[in-house]
């Protein structure tokens, strides 16, 4: 038997998948510590669309016993120290181990572990832990009953906000398969009040931000027209070097059609801006170096945020030089993609007139005795 054992949610919202951890938690310790994660931060609609409190509601009204503790655990971005020191912390103060001062003693003499579900590498905090991580207990993935999918709050947040919009009128947040019927109701009561009460303020503005989102990222899907001025798109650019040349692409179609420029293009949602620019590095060249020689060639980068470096508007990029040495055989390429040529260009070839946008002046910041 566990004195404690720690699960760590975001629960947005508290779901079955949840529950069922607390309550296999319940079976094993004595006390049942919730640690809700990214508490106190701004309402996301996406991400974080319920406060710490309104979160401790929801774990509440399924598991009222007083054996159930409920702490908030703050963000530390890239800080996992800062992050697992404040948890421990929060642990430590829950209740679980007393009052008073010598809590943090009681605690570290306690047989405290996490508990939870090993999804993917979301869940890799349940390895960080000194001492707790070594007696994890891990729970296998909540599937519902009736379609086999796995539980989750990402699919349970997006029903409730298609429902609330109209775009979705039959939800998953009202599966009780899903979400049990105590936080259906506190939902029902905050989005969808009856006898004519209106919805509380934070609800009409997250509804109307859901909307908003929704129209604008279809508007900023990659391939979409921008409208000077009106808004950013962020692109990742590859500066590679070999043996005194520069790797270019004739631009096949407009913009800058039969111009040269870096390969690169728009980075996609997904990415990050390294990830898109060997992305389409190697669409646009076919360039045959493997990505592992890429990365460790990169010998700079540069981020160039002007807004006026594009008549399309205001676009964002991220340029990488990536420098092959001088010792190995001329690298072969192919233009493919939206590239009509790709060519090794002589460093002292490279002209300003012949060059896309602002690509001579990118090139420039690395390398300064251009043509």
């Amino acid at each position: 038997m566990f004195d404690a054992l720690f699960c760590i949610f975001r629960c947005q919202p508290f779901t079955k998948a949840h529950e069922t951890v607390i309550r296999e938690a319940r079976k094993q310790a004595k006390f049942t510590i919730v640690g809700v994660g990214s508490s106190f931060a701004a309402r996301d609609v996406f991400k974080n669309p319920f406060t710490f409190e309104e979160r401790k509601a929801m774990i509440k009204s399924v598991f009222p016993q007083e054996d159930v503790l409920v702490v908030p655990l703050v963000d530390y971005v890239d800080d996992d120290i800062s992050w697992v020191l404040n948890a421990q912390n929060q642990v430590a103060n829950s209740g679980a181990f007393g009052n008073g001062p010598d809590v943090v003693k009681t605690m570290w003499k306690s047989n405290v572990a996490l508990i939870g579900h090993k999804k993917d590498a979301s869940s890799y905090y349940m390895k960080i832990f000194p001492k707790w991580s070594a007696k994890a207990v891990n729970i296998p993935a909540v599937k519902s009953e009736v379609t086999g999918d796995t539980i989750n709050a990402t699919d349970v947040r997006q029903s409730l906000f298609l429902h609330a919009t109209g775009i979705e009128p039959n939800s998953r947040w009202m599966d009780s398969g899903w979400v049990s019927q105590s936080v259906q109701n506190l939902i029902s009561d905050w989005f969808f009040p009856l006898n004519g009460q209106d919805s509380p303020d934070w609800v009409k503005w997250s509804i109307e931000e859901y909307k908003f989102n929704i129209k604008y990222r279809a508007s900023m899907q990659v391939g979409q027209p921008i409208k000077f001025e009106e808004r950013s798109h962020m692109t990742a650019d590859a500066l590679v070097t070999w043996g005194g040349n520069v790797l270019l692409v004739e631009r096949k179609n407009h913009p800058g059609k039969g111009q040269w420029a870096l390969p690169g293009g728009f980075k996609k949602p997904s990415e990050n801006f390294l990830q898109a620019c060997l992305r389409e590095l190697k669409e646009e060249t076919k360039l045959k170096i493997p990505e592992k020689v890429l990365r460790g060639s990169i010998v700079g980068e540069w981020l160039e945020d002007n807004p006026k470096r594009s008549n399309r508007g205001c676009i964002v990029t991220k340029v990488f030089h990536i420098d092959l040495g001088f010792d190995l055989e001329e690298p072969k390429v192919k233009a493919s993609d939206d590239a009509k040529k790709a060519k090794w260009t002589p460093v002292n070839q490279i002209k300003r007139d012949m060059m896309f946008e602002d690509h001579y002046s990118l090139i420039n910041r690395f390398i300064k005795n251009l043509g």
